[in-house]
C-alpha cells in the first residue's frame, strides 16, 4: 500500500482555507517561500525553522562505487548534499500520530 501524499497544491488549498486568503495569493506566497528556501540552501546557508527543523548543506566524502550496468569501479568525488534535521517538536508530533 502506498503512503498518502500531499502535493504543493494540496498544501496551498489547506493554507488558503485556514487563513481565508484567496488560493491565488496563497500560491504566490507558498511558491515565494519555497524559492527563498531553495535559493538559501543552494548558496550553502543554513535555514532554521523553529519547531520544524534545520535545512543545511553537508559535504559528502568521495567514495568508490560499482556501476551496476558495466560492473566497473568508478570514483564518486566529494560533493555537497542538502540535508534536513527535524526539530524535537516535529519528531514528537510524528510519534503521537
Amino acid at each position: 500500500m502506498r503512503e498518502p501524499t500531499k502535493t504543493k497544491m494540496d498544501l496551498i488549498n489547506e493554507v488558503a482555507e485556514a487563513t481565508g486568503f484567496p488560493k491565488k495569493d496563497t500560491g504566490i506566497v507558498v511558491n515565494a517561500f519555497i524559492n527563498a528556501l531553495v535559493n538559501t540552501i543552494a548558496n550553502h546557508h543554513r535555514v532554521e525553522i523553529r519547531g520544524f527543523g534545520v535545512f543545511k548543506v553537508k559535504n559528502r566524502k568521495g567514495r568508490q562505487a560499482i556501476n551496476p550496468r558495466t560492473k566497473q569501479m568508478m570514483n564518486i568525488p566529494d560533493h555537497p548534499a542538502p540535508t534536513f534535521k527535524p526539530a524535537r517538536y516535529l519528531k514528537e508530533s510524528v510519534k503521537k500520530n
